[in-house]
Protein backbone atom coordinates (compact mmCIF):
# COMPACT_ATOMS: atom_id res chain seq x y z
CA UNK A 1 0.00 0.00 0.00
CA UNK A 2 3.21 2.80 0.70
CA UNK A 3 4.23 1.90 -2.60
CA UNK A 4 1.48 2.23 -3.97
CA UNK A 5 0.50 5.78 -2.29
CA UNK A 6 3.83 7.01 -3.30
CA UNK A 7 3.29 6.40 -6.43
CA UNK A 8 -0.21 8.01 -7.11
CA UNK A 9 0.14 10.54 -4.46
CA UNK A 10 -3.54 9.07 -3.53
CA UNK A 11 -5.02 8.55 0.00
CA UNK A 12 -4.98 5.42 1.88
CA UNK A 13 -8.26 4.77 2.40
CA UNK A 14 -9.45 5.64 -1.39
CA UNK A 15 -6.70 3.26 -2.53
CA UNK A 16 -7.86 0.88 0.09
CA UNK A 17 -11.64 1.05 -1.94
CA UNK A 18 -10.38 0.89 -5.01
CA UNK A 19 -8.55 -2.48 -4.17
CA UNK A 20 -11.01 -3.95 -3.01
CA UNK A 21 -13.44 -3.51 -5.57
CA UNK A 22 -10.30 -4.51 -7.84
CA UNK A 23 -10.91 -7.93 -5.75
CA UNK A 24 -14.48 -8.28 -6.13
CA UNK A 25 -14.20 -7.26 -9.99
CA UNK A 26 -11.82 -10.40 -10.43
CA UNK A 27 -8.74 -8.22 -11.51
CA UNK A 28 -6.64 -8.57 -8.32
CA UNK A 29 -5.98 -11.64 -5.74
CA UNK A 30 -5.87 -10.46 -2.24
CA UNK A 31 -3.11 -12.21 -0.37
CA UNK A 32 -2.39 -12.07 3.29
CA UNK A 33 -4.06 -9.84 5.73
CA UNK A 34 -3.46 -6.75 7.94
CA UNK A 35 0.05 -5.12 7.75
CA UNK A 36 1.01 -8.22 5.52
CA UNK A 37 -1.39 -7.69 2.49
CA UNK A 38 -0.34 -7.53 -1.01
CA UNK A 39 -2.01 -7.87 -4.77
CA UNK A 40 -1.34 -10.26 -7.73
CA UNK A 41 -2.90 -9.75 -11.00
CA UNK A 42 -5.73 -12.57 -11.82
Amino acid sequence: MAEAIRLTGGNRNTLKQHFRALVEQGHLVQQGGGRGTWYELR
